[in-house]
């Protein structure tokens, strides 16, 4: 299994170790940056300077930002200036060439906010310049809004001929998996071959995102992403104590995992 453990930057980010020391502290092989807490800058002597924090790594990827980008938005006003702002960040990031993007639809949106037709003709268009620019689009299912209901999700991803991130907290909590008792696993059913990404944790409601205290509870995802060789999985808390429960619920599982494929192969 070629995994790629990562975290996403929120934990470390009041931490008086820089980013790079803190994989080397717990032995990652990269972090996950949220763009919502870090714009890209226009012009180029402050591109410079925003470049350099990332010279230290040799693996990293990005969270789009989704607080004012809305590329599902029904107001075609948002729509259109959220492509746009997107395609900008695809020239920028596109001189780090980052492992992949990871992009939010219609999060947290009311029903009368967001259109999956325009999600994915939006979407689209972002693929086809991610493209030019050398980089990986991954369409991420969330809690609320019509990417927590995974026939829509997986027709987003399909149809826009996105990647895809599979969220196992945003799914188990999804609202409408939760009101339907929709078996949460239907977000990867269908889509197996496009997963690029994972986001690893146990469940996700208004408290936050809670960590895996055993792995046996996700354990259904976490070997679909491994059979189906998904290469990146973020930890995705925000504190670092959560994030240590679940890093070592991980490595117990994968090396359970790896016990078990030797003992098959010396049989």
């Amino acid at each position: 299994m070629n995994i790629k453990l990562l975290a996403n930057n929120r934990i470390f980010r009041n931490k008086p170790l820089k980013l790079h020391e803190c994989t080397a502290l717990y032995g990652l092989d990269g972090i996950e940056f949220s763009l919502n807490d870090h714009r890209m800058p226009v012009g180029k002597f402050y591109r410079e300077l925003y470049f350099s924090r990332f010279k230290e790594f040799n693996l990293y990827s990005f969270h789009l930002p989704f607080l004012d980008v809305e590329v599902a938005s029904r107001d075609p006003v948002w729509a259109q200036a959220s492509t746009l702002m997107l395609k900008s960040y695809l020239q920028v990031l596109g001189q780090l060439t980052p492992a992949y993007l990871n992009l939010h639809v219609a999060t947290d949106a009311y029903e009368d906010e967001a259109d999956p037709k325009t999600a994915i003709r939006n979407i689209k268009e972002l693929v086809k310049a991610a493209d030019d620019f050398g980089l990986t689009i991954c369409v991420e299912n969330v809690r609320r809004g019509i990417t927590s209901d995974p026939s829509i999700y997986r027709e987003i991803v399909v149809e826009s001929g996105a990647k895809a991130t599979i969220d196992i907290g945003h799914a188990r909590g999804s609202d409408y998996v939760l009101k339907t008792k929709t078996d949460p696993m239907e977000f990867v059913r269908g889509i197996e071959d496009r997963i690029v990404t994972a986001h690893i944790y146990a469940f996700e409601d208004d408290q936050g995102h809670h960590p895996i205290t055993e792995p046996t509870e996700v354990e259904d995802f976490l070997a679909a992403f491994a059979a189906n060789n998904v290469e990146y999985w973020v930890l995705e808390h925000h504190s670092e104590e959560t994030f240590v429960v679940t890093l070592e619920a991980v490595r117990s599982w994968l090396k359970g995992q790896e016990e078990k494929s030797l003992s098959e192969k010396a049989r």
